[in-house]
């Protein structure tokens, strides 16, 4: 699933010219996180756009959004129309969409519901993935980005 956006925030303040920036983004699998689960309950990737010094959030504008990618096969692609001669932070966040463990209205800060948690038990439909990448951009660009685990993970079998 591709997204499209454009910061209006930098638009206003920069006379650069526009760039695309393509970011696909990886759910890891199986070793890389844990033997028994394979990341296959993950079909949703949240994300936002910072400035440089993560003092603004430019995307998206409206504090009460929440945008998102469809993962297929462990990934998403994201594209996004931005000024040249900026910098941006980008966060993911990767979860299953029913989940309900965490609030996710603000990436930087990612509130877990341990009630849903100790009410359902350990399943996989709670694993959860993130990464934050820096990006100065100075023409289009394409590359992919890899999630990890934001938890510690201990697994012990008998």
């Amino acid at each position: 699933m591709l997204t499209a956006a454009s910061c209006q925030k930098e638009i206003q303040k920069s006379n650069g010219s526009e760039a695309v920036v393509t970011l696909t983004v990886d759910v890891p699998e199986s070793p890389v996180t844990k033997a028994i689960s394979d990341a296959g309950q993950t079909d949703i990737v949240y994300y936002e756009i910072w400035n440089s010094d993560w003092s603004t959030k430019l995307y998206p504008i409206d504090a009460d959004d929440v945008n998102y990618a469809t993962v297929q096969n462990k990934k998403a692609t994201v594209e996004f129309t931005l000024i040249t001669d900026q910098t941006y932070n980008f966060i993911f966040w990767a979860q299953n969409k029913n989940c309900g463990a965490y609030d996710v209205s603000e990436l930087k800060t990612v509130k877990i519901n341990y009630d849903v948690l100790a009410a359902n038990g350990n399943s996989d439909v709670f694993d959860a993935y993130y990464a934050t990448k820096k990006i100065a951009v100075s023409g289009s660009i394409k590359e992919t980005v890899t999630l990890y685990r934001p938890f510690a993970q201990l697994n012990f079998g008998s």
